[in-house]
């Protein structure tokens, strides 16, 4: 395993990756020069100048990045604030909008409290390593994020994998792994990011609570995306937001801005502010982010059956315009994150550089992503991606996939 070598060993291995797929490499990390929106300015590997490209490969569902209150909101904060994050929230205090956004945030929800972290990253191991303890146990989707098998690493209690949205064996692994009088939390995803599928959140639930455990939700993917005015999780499932132990998401994604929130009863929020080290040892959130998350999150509570709706919409056609020519897609019908298994690396790699060459920027998705052998192409489709981007998207996938495959 990677994670086992020496420095000295990464690099080999890297080297010998990068001259084994050149091409491949001159793509990793490409440079935008414009708004993540509709058709992004991409700059990749040694090249100069930016092409634009019909953008498929962006989180911000909603194309709140752009709008004017957002952008508005941003500027008027580093107008008052300033543009630093002040220092860790408990030594150096946070700013007013940090308190108003993580209130807002509560309310949305339908929680007593919430927390707001610097990535969705960290709130994930502030998670995973303060919440439960040494008798406790944390069993997990198979196919969770890797910041929650990180926080995995960083708690003290035990540990379980469950297999993907298979409710029978959770209830398996908990009875397996659980300790007599011990704690128990359950961790799954409202939207998977690399399947765009949903889990039985409703059969999770039952399950946690004839097992008394508690279950843990990471709507990262969900927010503006499920439910009929994009509130989620639970307004998709149906289920009232106390079944729900600890409720996390990003800022980072329809929100468009950067960081992390965890809501909860005023226990949960409490061991986590002063227990979470990922919290306690790191800054605040600029407050001109937390100022255009909150006008974002104002967006989403007064314009949120539209613009999931419009969004349902996208990804409806975008799998219709692939089937009708034959392409296989995985994932839920409404859920804009839409893959395409190709299986193996260098095949996917070589699809995913002759879309570029077609002006569609789409994540080529390969190992230690995902699993060896399940590589995909994966699209992430917003509200401002136009029918006519869907067909040329549709089109560019066939010919890169009997390109690649030449």
């Amino acid at each position: 395993m990677l994670e086992h070598a020496s420095f000295d060993e990464r690099v080999r291995l890297l080297r010998l990756a990068q001259a084994g797929a050149p091409d491949a490499y001159d793509r990793s990390f490409p440079v935008l020069t414009t708004a993540a929106t509709r058709v992004v300015g991409v700059r990749i590997g040694g090249a100069r100048a930016a092409r634009a490209l019909r953008n498929f490969a962006s989180s911000n569902y909603l194309n709140l990045s752009v709008r004017p209150e957002v952008v508005e909101a941003c500027q008027c904060a580093v107008e008052r604030y300033g543009s630093g994050a002040n220092g860790s929230p408990i030594l150096n205090g946070r700013f007013e909008v940090h308190e108003a956004l993580e209130e807002a945030l509560a309310r949305f929800v339908g929680t007593d409290a919430a927390m707001l972290f610097s990535a969705g990253y960290a709130a994930n191991l502030g998670i995973m390593s303060a919440l439960a303890g040494g008798s406790d146990v944390i069993v997990v989707d198979r196919l969770v994020h890797a910041s929650i098998y990180d926080g995995l690493r960083l708690s003290a209690g035990r540990r379980g994998i469950f297999a993907h949205n298979d409710v029978a064996d959770l209830c398996r692994v908990l009875q397996r792994r659980r300790q007599k009088g011990a704690g128990a939390l359950v961790v799954t995803e409202g939207v998977f990011s690399m399947d765009g599928d949903i889990p039985p959140l409703r059969a999770l639930v039952a399950a946690c609570a004839e097992e008394g455990a508690r279950i843990v939700v990471d709507d990262a993917h969900a927010l503006g995306v499920l439910g009929p005015s994009g509130r989620g999780s639970c307004e998709h499932h149906g289920i009232a937001p106390s079944a729900i132990a600890v409720h996390m998401g990003t800022l980072s994604k329809t929100l468009a801005g950067i960081g992390g929130y965890v809501a909860g009863d005023r226990d949960v929020i409490d061991v986590l502010r002063f227990g979470a080290r990922p919290s306690l040892f790191s800054a605040n959130l600029p407050p001109m982010v937390a100022a255009g998350c909150l006008a974002a999150l104002g967006i989403v509570e007064r314009e949120g059956t539209a613009l999931a709706a419009a969004l349902r919409g996208r990804a409806r056609q975008f799998r219709a315009e692939l089937a009708a020519r034959s392409i296989q897609a995985g994932g839920e019908v409404d859920v804009p994150i839409v893959p395409i298994l190709l299986g193996d690396d260098e095949r996917t790699l070589a699809a995913a550089g002759r879309l570029l060459q077609a002006g569609i920027f789409a994540h080529s998705v390969v190992f230690p992503a995902v699993p060896r052998g399940e590589a995909r192409l994966r699209f992430m489709l917003s509200v401002g991606n136009t029918p006519e981007d869907l067909v040329a998207a549709a089109d560019a996938v066939v010919d890169a996939i009997r390109g690649a495959s030449a």
